[in-house]
């Protein structure tokens, strides 16, 4: 932030409110839980306000055992997700993961609310270099708060903010909103594409087709009769409207050939989302060759739904079939983008570990079929859908990073003095030019998929940990390490979330300790660490 406001002052967080850190009731009570006091985690705080509800809830007798918090105390995340804050709306309680500001009379709660939401920066920077970042209660205590003269001010402040981010706010809310309508909006295409309802009017004037494929059309799968289709129309197995082309070849022999694994797709879309060589994906194992003009399918978890056509040639993952299609390739690339089709291939997946289609299951699933004239309509009428989609949904993320940046915009200004000045003329073209400069065009538009590891997509398994045994150390653990012990006794990984609430002493100086141990262990090889963040977990090295 700029220099302080005249008549503003600087000061620590402890000097304005009493710090307090959150602990666990033992969970070996069942007593302790299941009561009326909201029992506040990190799941229940993301920058919303008041507390409406949690998760968990605690009984008098498990909050007799905690440090309590009163009602307008702010509580903010201090391990792992840094520095997202909330308020309590009535007395409650928090983990060990939360530090509880409680203010006293010479700050306005809301006031303060809004100012900790201006400190992730801070915290981070201030973090322990640990296994997941940690603000103990010390640093927590000492983080610069700015306050202007009067606690009169502080209100009226406070109330605009509440004023205008509301706004915002509901701006997001709505934003928000479009990604499940485009969702809908794609399937609902696909659905009318796959069923004939989008070609209805164009096939009044296309009375005279008829359908190469009428002698392979079936009536029933899996025991079931199949839905009706227009005239002209008719299912058939997927081994009659395309081939499956299984050819694996070792990648060795083509380095700088493309490599297209299941994490390369998003679900649901068939839109790719990079390329990279095989040497780049570090690729080893025997993998299938695909040719411009096929279509590539993945087979693992079939209800993710990827698959994309290609217009290249290169190797894909053995988890993944490469495709040529009998029918017109892009309206068989739409029918397996289909709801329908999807629930088909999710029936028929084995195995619970790790779902997959085989072959087998595959070349059964029904796929509806029109003349072919009607499938190069169908395709392309569905691109331009889809493609009207896509302007949508560029146009919705350049809004929404406006957005998202809006409300630290708002809160750095009012935390500057400057909320309620007028924006001058330079300042106005600042922001225009800013604006401007930052919105995607849409060339440089990416998406980029959050869902399965590549390593669990590509083998099914995490590769094993290089396992270094040393009794020594071992027992030099043995007898020292609470957490070794806790570890030890387990026959699976903790996260660290469960090794909080397993340990007795639940207080920040205790969760410093554990992650100190927890880097030695590994340090050591005494234990090994699966994951990273907030999804690790830790166990002991197999002897």
């Amino acid at each position: 932030m700029s220099q302080l406001p005249q008549g503003w002052s600087e000061v620590r967080l402890d000097s304005i409110s009493e710090i307090v850190t959150g602990k666990t009731p033992s969970k070996k009570e069942e007593d302790n839980f299941g009561g009326k006091i909201p029992f506040i985690k990190p799941g229940d705080i993301h920058n919303q306000g008041y507390i409406n509800s949690t998760v968990e809830t605690i009984t008098e007798k498990g909050a007799e055992l905690v440090p309590s918090i009163p009602k307008g105390s702010i509580t903010v995340t201090c391990i792992g997700n840094l520095g997202r804050v909330a308020i309590a709306k009535e007395k409650s309680a928090t983990n060990q993961q939360i530090n509880t500001a409680i203010p006293n009379e010479t700050v306005e709660s809301k006031y303060l609310f809004h100012y900790l939401r201006t400190i992730r920066e801070w915290m981070e920077n201030e973090a322990s270099a640990t296994t997941v970042a940690i603000i103990n209660k010390t640093k927590f205590s000492a983080a610069p708060i700015r306050l202007p003269p009067s606690k009169e001010e502080q209100k009226l402040i406070a109330d605009k903010l509440d004023s205008v981010l509301a706004k915002v706010e509901a701006a997001q809310a709505r934003l928000d909103k479009i990604p499940t309508l485009l969702k809908r909006f794609r399937q609902s295409v696909l659905a009318a594409a796959t069923s004939g309802e989008l070609t209805k009017d164009w096939r009044e004037n296309h009375c005279e087709l008829t359908n190469k494929m009428a002698g392979v059309f079936i009536t029933d799968y899996d025991g079931n009769k199949l839905g009706e289709l227009p005239i002209e129309w008719g299912y058939v197995s997927f081994k009659d409207a395309a081939e499956i082309k299984s050819n694996l070849v070792d990648p060795k022999e083509t380095p700088d050939a493309i490599h297209l694994a299941p994490n390369h797709i998003e679900a649901n879309s068939g839109r790719i989302l990079e390329l990279v060589t095989v040497e780049k994906d570090g690729v080893k194992s025997n993998k299938h060759r695909f040719f411009s003009g096929q279509i590539v399918y993945s087979k693992i978890r079939p209800y993710l739904n990827k698959v994309c056509a290609v217009d290249f040639e290169g190797l894909c993952s053995a988890d993944m079939y490469p495709i040529e299609s009998k029918l017109n390739r892009e309206y068989l690339l739409y029918v397996m983008l289909s709801d329908q089709f999807v629930h088909f291939t999710s029936q028929q997946q084995g195995r619970v570990v790790l779902p997959k289609i085989n072959q087998k299951a595959l070349k059964k699933i029904p796929v509806p079929v029109p003349p072919e004239a009607e499938q190069v309509e169908i395709a392309r009428l569905v691109s331009e859908f889809l493609a009207k989609a896509e302007v949508i949904e560029m146009q919705y993320k350049a809004a929404k990073l406006r957005v998202d940046k809006l409300t630290q915009s708002i809160l750095a200004r009012a935390f500057s003095g400057k909320l309620f000045s007028p924006i001058s003329e330079d300042e106005r073209e600042v922001v225009a030019v800013k604006m401007k400069s930052s919105q995607p065009k849409p060339d440089d538009v990416k998406v980029t998929l959050v869902g399965e590891k590549e390593v669990s997509e590509k083998s099914g398994s995490v590769p094993e940990s290089k396992e270094v045994y040393s009794p020594v150390v071992e027992n030099q653990f043995e007898q020292t390490g609470e957490v070794f012990k806790l570890l030890k006794s387990k026959n699976k990984g903790m996260s660290a979330q469960a090794l909080f609430d397993a340990l007795t002493g639940n207080t920040f100086s205790a969760i410093d300790d554990l992650f100190s141990e927890l880097k030695s262990l590994i340090e050591h090889k005494v234990v090994i660490q699966s994951g990273e963040g907030e999804n690790s977990t830790f166990k002991v090295t197999k002897k």
